[in-house]
């Protein structure tokens, strides 16, 4: 033993240690998994006692012996894989299990290889593997990630002597090893490393050391294990050392993994998007609504329709008018030959929930069909992409509306007033949406016919797009990031059925019989359809988003035969130029979705445009339409065509044409790789692209291009490479291949820069040593600053926490690009510090090749003897409300009385305003109260944070009444006052002193989904080491007695309205609204019902509505819920059954 290992034995007594025991049966296997997990989150390791005979140990130690294949990683490496001080050799066994690329980083010609399993090795490596499966569904939901795979089942054994170690060991690391992928794999294993599984097979005993990376986390732990023991420890908190303390020395071990950073390609499973979508510039489809012939409502019915060749068309029901009245099959002038149509349910359309949109019954009734389900199936679309109706309030989201009227005003003739405007105008239909929801983008209505709403959709394309730095900025609202598209057609009469009869423009059968040789003319049909479409969302919205729309083209056919009659050669330009726009090429494009009315002039010449601009492909092209599943939507038409796409892109297959029979003899194909489909098509790839046309009968021709991932089916993929990772990976690897490690270097400077100048200056930090660094910082009034680091004064190089406003104890990622909206948030009044406090924030920064890059960001007060002296910074405060359209309009500062700003608003028409605070123009930093459209005064003022979208203080009086409005803040204080002639002086004030610790309740099926409050735990280990208040919180646990059916469902919310005090005492106020139902402030899984480990946690916001956590135990047993807040890695939710009684009041 070294002088080293004799002083730590001298240090620690040395135990021999057993947590659990292997399971002989599988009763008792079905929770090993969940206690080994629980040990591994309580002290970071656990040792297991397991069976095998001591024969079998035998015979495993002697195969070990007969092993070949022996051979020792880079001394750089040994450390990380074989532990410090190693002093054993190491041999594969297998290649069975999923390898992490590069494992241990040998060199090819010299390092281990894989070997048949031995017979006596087969148990003992089974016995790995095994104990690792029953650890995975356990360990998301406990230890905050995810376990991808193991590395190979590696035996190891003493060193014999020195020539034996110089016989093993490979040359040293050398810039081959960076050339070719070496050392980036060795770095990637460092990140990616998270348990280590070893077996002792040595009858004399093993030593074991366990050296935590941060004293903070874990304890130092020395232990001597038997043979026949298990031990699992996490290698994100512990180096170890590993001697034998016999003469065999043998053992084996296998470590655990998650995935990658950056996606593997290679992986089927994986989907590249195209290099034109590289970019921030993305426009993607974030959620689609529609109700539609046969039943088609919502994405799926829409996709059953289309896969079944259903047929949506029917007779004229009656409920609409009597088809009888109006039919004359000799073509009489003044009826109808067409007697069918493709028509939503009578629910759909007269159904109507006026007061969730706040409407009253007389204006609801007055209102067309048409707006009431835009309302409707718009809200579906915002709401399957996260918005809510608070969410909604004053959101930049523009509404895009393509209708070409229907024939309610014919109908509702005899109503007068201004309700029969509003009620019947189709300029309205948009406006109304965009009033109702509070959405502040543009808002348009497009007309121009058959191809309205593709017009709609591409105008939308066109406001999300950024304008480059040369060109002058569009006039349509350039900044809004959120687009809703929609497309509505309703059959409410027989009159355009009559008018369309004259030029014989309808089908007699009433059916559209595209591409078919007996085509006669078109069926009509009716339907809404609507779709969020998102500017360059988050690399997780990317991940969920259904496609890309990445090409749009609108233009007019000019001169042409007639007025109505198609131009071949306007929509060849047409598809060319939204091609031109997404750097298309022919080839790229696997399906057509293709206006297809099922005429005999308009399909030839459509065909032929098509093979004219697609005929230069390798592969066929399949073209279909689905006006032959919901005849001709007219305005709705191009909508229905993109959502078809959608579909059909999710799936990598391409539906039937229905009632294809015989092709059209006028279409030429010739020279055209084209499929009309006729049964559902698998086109082969994982991911494609579809192109949707749809053309006015007035000669306006509309084009879109869409990109798309299969999600589901055969082909399904589970992750899209959007190129972000490589382009935040690119300085890592720079840094890597510059100076031969990541982590720091020395010509590196740090620099802090903060809210406490508004970030208007960058701090040098002062360098203690290598990676280490600090810098003393002043708070402002407000006692609560926020700060990220940079490297260099770089700002693609940013060090910064994983989420806005971090506490102390939140991982540190960078240097990298993304860090610009994350940042660490020192609160002096939660630890005392209050405003004008100093503050010394430290960062250590650090690579080793046994612990990989490390970044520790931690500060304290620096009491009232700081020697720097700081500058004065004169910061501002600006309203936003809704008479300044929600921008910063910055208040005025008195010069008589200190930390006072004040601003008047005059009330518009309504009577109401609503409004909050930004420091600094800074929306990290908002003043706001702690509910949505306050006028209590008793609700308290929060912030400056980040929290503050929905929350406003809400004012009230008469039009045109002029109230005034005062902010004050000082020594951390705020305080805000409204004076008016009709409601007087109201002033709101902040709590005083330190913040107490968050509150969080419980809210689930067993309590009616009321609230119960989760008790506070001290943290285990507290106990242990002393921790500072500043750098721990609580565990927040709750303990349910399952009811008789063993199920139960939960969600957790932030408690920020004070509603605690409600629950076990008087309260001051009671909550505006329902707090589960529009809290900002949820924590809730990121699936429906999801298991213990089937999720990761989401929020706190307002996105969780369906989302809850399921249990299932035995009816009667009790179950202890847990809420870990500083977890490594994400928030935890987690139960386990226990035997304690329940002490819930």
């Amino acid at each position: 033993m070294t002088e080293l290992e004799q002083g730590d034995a001298e240090e620690l007594a040395i135990e021999d240690v057993c947590d659990l025991i292997l399971p002989r049966d599988e009763e008792e296997g079905r929770s090993f998994g969940l206690r080994l997990v629980e040990a591994l989150a309580r002290k970071g390791y656990c040792v297991v006692e397991t069976f095998l005979t001591k024969e079998e140990l035998t015979e495993a130690v002697d195969d070990c012996y007969n092993l070949i294949g022996w051979a020792l990683p880079k001394k750089e490496f040994e450390a990380a894989y074989l532990g410090r001080r190693n002093s054993s050799k190491y041999a594969f066994l297998d290649a069975s299990a999923r390898i992490l690329q590069k494992e241990l980083a040998t060199e090819s010609e010299e390092g281990a290889v894989p070997r048949a399993v031995p017979e006596g090795l087969k148990g003992p490596a089974a016995l790995l593997h095994s104990v690792s499966a029953a650890m995975e569904p356990y360990v998301s939901s406990r230890l905050g990630f995810t376990l991808w795979g193991c590395s190979r089942v590696t035996a190891r054994l003493p060193i014999d002597s020195k020539s034996e170690e110089s016989s093993y060991r490979p040359f040293p690391l050398s810039q081959r090893n960076y050339e070719d992928g070496k050392v980036l794999g060795h770095i990637d294993f460092l990140e990616n490393r998270k348990l280590c599984v070893m077996l002792l097979l040595d009858a004399e005993g093993t030593e074991i050391i366990l050296e935590p990376f941060d004293p903070r986390l874990a304890e130092r732990t020395q232990m001597i294990l038997p043979c026949n023991r298990l031990l699992v420890f996490r290698q994100d908190l512990f180096s170890y050392s590993y001697r034998a303390c016999g003469k065999s020395g043998a053992a084996l071990q296998v470590q655990l993994v998650t995935q990658s950073q950056v996606p593997n390609t290679r992986d089927l499973r994986v989907v590249t998007v195209p290099s034109q979508l590289m970019n921030d510039h993305q426009v993607m489809v974030r959620s689609m609504a529609c109700h539609y012939p046969g039943n088609a409502q919502g994405q799926s019915g829409y996709w059953a329709v289309s896969t079944v060749s259903n047929d949506g068309l029917v007779p004229v029901p009656v409920t609409r008018w009597d088809a009888a009245l109006y039919y004359s099959s000799e073509e009489k002038e003044g009826f109808t030959y067409a007697i069918h149509g493709g028509f939503c349910n009578d629910e759909d359309v007269i159904m109507f929930d006026n007061e969730f949109f706040q409407i009253s019954e007389t204006e609801a009734g007055i209102m067309s069909p048409a707006q009431r389900l835009l309302l409707q199936t718009g809200y579906e679309a915002l709401r399957g992409s996260g918005v809510n109706r608070a969410g909604a309030r004053n959101l930049a989201c523009g509404v895009f509306l393509g209708d070409s009227g229907c024939d309610w005003p014919q109908l509702f003739g005899k109503v007068v007033g201004p309700q029969r405007c509003l009620g019947s105008a189709q300029s309205i239909g948009a406006a109304r949406l965009a009033h109702v929801l509070g959405l502040r983008g543009p808002t348009m209505t497009m007309d121009t016919a058959c191809s309205s709403s593709l017009v709609a959709i591409g105008m939308a394309h066109t406001a999300l797009r950024k304008a480059m730095p040369e060109q002058v900025d569009p006039g349509i609202l350039p900044h809004i990031k959120t687009a809703l598209a929609q497309g509505c057609n309703l059959l409410l009469s027989p009159r355009m059925y009559i008018q369309y009869s004259g030029p014989h423009m309808l089908s007699p059968r009433g059916r559209c019989f595209t591409f078919d040789s007996g085509a006669d003319g078109y069926a009509r049909g009716e339907g809404c359809g609507s779709l969020v479409l998102k500017m360059g969302p988050a690399e997780s919205e990317a991940q969920e988003c259904l496609a890309s729309l990445i090409g749009s083209a609108v233009n007019q056919d000019g001169r042409s035969a007639s007025m109505t009659a198609p131009n071949g050669p306007s929509q060849q330009q047409c598809i060319r130029t939204s091609m031109l726009e997404s750097k298309l090429s022919a080839s790229e494009i696997n399906v057509a979705e293709c206006h297809g009315t099922g005429t005999a002039l308009g399909d030839p010449i459509e065909v032929s445009a098509l093979r004219m601009v697609m005929q230069d492909r390798p592969n066929p092209i399949l073209n279909t339409s689905a006006k032959t599943n919901l005849g001709h939507l007219e305005a709705s038409a191009g909508m229905a065509g993109v959502l078809k796409c959608v579909n059909i892109l999710n799936s990598s297959t391409c539906p039937a044409n229905n009632h294809l029979r015989l092709l059209n003899p006028h279409m030429d194909t010739n020279g055209y790789p084209v499929y009309f489909a006729n049964e559902l098509s698998d086109y082969g790839v994982k991911s494609g692209i579809s192109g949707v046309s749809s053309f006015g009968f007035g000669g306006t021709n509309a084009r879109g291009d869409l990109w798309g991932r299969c999600v589901k089916g055969a082909k399904k993929t589970e992750l899209l490479d959007t190129g972000v990772w490589v382009l935040q990976r690119q300085l890592f690897y720079d840094r890597v291949f510059h100076y031969g490690h990541p982590g720091p270097h020395a010509s590196d400077q740090i620099y802090i820069a903060g809210s406490w100048d508004a970030f208007t200056s960058m701090q040098e930090m002062e360098k203690q040593v290598l990676g280490e660094y600090r810098a003393l910082v002043r708070l402002g009034e407000t006692g609560r600053e926020h700060f990220r680091l940079l490297v260099n004064q770089d700002p693609n190089q940013i060090i910064h926490p994983g989420q806005a406003l971090a506490g102390p104890r939140s991982i540190a990622l960078g240097p990298d690009r993304k860090g610009k909206a994350a940042s660490w948030l020192i609160d002096g009044l939660l630890d005392g510090g209050g405003a004008g406090a100093n503050y010394v924030v430290k960062l250590e920064w650090g690579f080793s090749w046994e612990r990989g890059e490390y970044r520790i960001v931690t500060w304290q007060p620096a009491g009232s003897d700081a020697p720097r002296s700081f500058s004065s910074f004169n910061h501002s405060y600006s309203v936003a409300g809704s008479w300044t359209a929600w921008k910063c309009q910055e208040m005025v500062r008195s010069h008589e009385e200190e930390g006072l700003w004040s601003t008047s608003v005059r009330l518009g028409l309504s009577g109401q305003e609503e409004f909050q605070f930004v420091r600094d123009r800074d929306w990290c930093q908002v003043i706001h109260p702690a509910a949505s459209r306050v006028t209590r005064t008793e609700i308290p003022i929060m912030g400056p944070d980040h929290l503050g979208h929905g929350r406003n203080w809400l004012l009230q009086g008469k039009s045109n009444e002029v109230v005034t409005i005062q902010l004050r803040v000082v020594d951390g204080e705020i305080t805000m006052t409204t004076c008016s002639a009709e409601s007087g002086v109201q002033t709101w004030t902040s709590s005083t002193g330190p913040k107490e610790e968050p509150v969080f309740l419980i809210s689930g099926s067993w309590n009616n989904w009321g609230f119960d409050v989760m008790k506070k735990a001290p943290r285990l280990g507290d106990q242990a080491q002393e921790v500072e208040p500043s750098t721990s919180s609580p565990v927040f646990q709750y303990e349910l007695l399952m009811g008789s059916d063993g199920v139960a469902e939960f969600q957790l919310v932030l408690d920020d309205w004070g509603l605690e005090h409600q629950l076990s005492g008087p309260s001051k106020w009671l909550p505006p609204m329902n707090p589960l139902k529009d809290s900002h402030r949820r924590l809730y899984p990121n699936k429906p019902k999801a298991a213990l480990g089937e999720a990761y946690v989401c929020g706190p916001d307002n996105r969780g509505h369906g989302l809850n956590w399921s249990i299932t135990a035995a009816p009667g047993a009790r179950v202890q819920i847990s809420l870990d807040l500083e977890a490594e890695g994400p928030k935890v939710v987690q139960w386990t059954e226990i035997q304690d009684a329940i002490t819930n009041g």
